[in-house]
């Protein structure tokens, strides 16, 4: 059975934990910060224990988060590409303009979709499938990881076995969680940019519905960054496909070797087709 204080948003927990080290430490005024972090790393250790999943949940909560976050790039540069193309060609602004309640219906309904599913992948409770979630489990198997387990996966997925030997001794192993845990710290830093701005707008106007106007949700998109947005896209793309490649392939999982502008690129254009089909029909 739980505890109250286990009850308790996460948050509320850190806090105690870390006023907990103020005493132990002699009401000694000085190390704030590093008492918060020490008892924010207490409970992440304490968690990933707890996040131990099987191979196989493991491969699907992936594959999961890669298609959500697919999604989501694929929404966020196709309304990118709508509100371009509608400045700045005249004549897919007096096409679309035609049917505007369709098309601003088109713009609401991208825009919902995005938030909703970024709302999704940054979701921290405990049973949501999120990338949290993927990579507490990275970090809480890492056996997941070893030289043994990826010979295993490639026998069974038919990879030639006179090179499996010289394949996976170039694969890289984690010697430690320690290894691992970095890219949960590199996570972090865009979800606490999420929780500020753009869980706030995801609630307001999406799941909640307080805004009631067009006018009303413009001022509170007018604190996004699309380019901030953008980043963070494909820092997620980043993520989910170095976690993919670690397990498929045993590749180190440095983060910000991989540029998306091509993959980015091909969706813009391939909305731009649409839009210029729609805008010239042929006879």
């Amino acid at each position: 059975m739980e505890t109250a204080h286990e009850t308790l948003p996460l948050e509320e927990r850190i806090r105690i934990r870390a006023y907990e080290l103020y005493l132990q430490r002699g009401t000694q005024y000085g190390s704030a910060v590093g008492d918060w972090l020490q008892a924010e790393e207490e409970f992440r250790r304490a968690s990933d224990g707890r996040h131990a999943v099987s191979e196989s949940e493991f491969w699907r909560l992936v594959q999961l988060l890669s298609t959500e976050i697919e999604d989501a790039v694929t929404i966020f540069h196709t309304y990118e590409e709508l509100n371009r193309s509608t400045l700045e060609d005249q004549v897919i602004a007096c096409a679309l303009n035609q049917d505007p309640l369709f098309w601003k219906v088109q713009r609401y309904c991208l825009q919902a979709s995005l938030f909703i599913i970024l709302g999704r992948i940054f979701d921290t409770a405990q049973d949501a499938r999120s990338i949290h979630k993927v990579v507490s489990a990275m970090i809480s198997s890492p056996k997941l990881f070893s030289a043994t387990e990826l010979t295993n996966r490639k026998r069974v997925w038919g990879f030639d076995s006179d090179a499996l030997d010289q394949f996976t001794a170039q694969a890289w192993v984690p010697s430690s969680t320690a290894e691992l845990r970095i890219l949960r710290k590199r996570l972090t830093t865009h979800h606490k940019r999420f929780e500020q701005i753009y869980l706030p707008i995801r609630h307001a106007i999406f799941a909640h519905r307080l805004m009631s106007n067009d006018e009303a949700a413009s001022v509170f998109f007018g604190a996004t960054d699309r380019r901030e947005i953008a980043t963070m896209l494909d820092f997620l793309h980043d993520l989910i496909d170095a976690i993919q490649a670690l397990y498929e392939n045993g590749d180190e999982p440095v983060l910000g070797r991989r540029s998306y502008d091509q993959y980015n690129q091909r969706i813009r254009d391939g909305a731009q087709r649409v839009l210029r089909k729609l805008a010239t029909p042929e006879n």
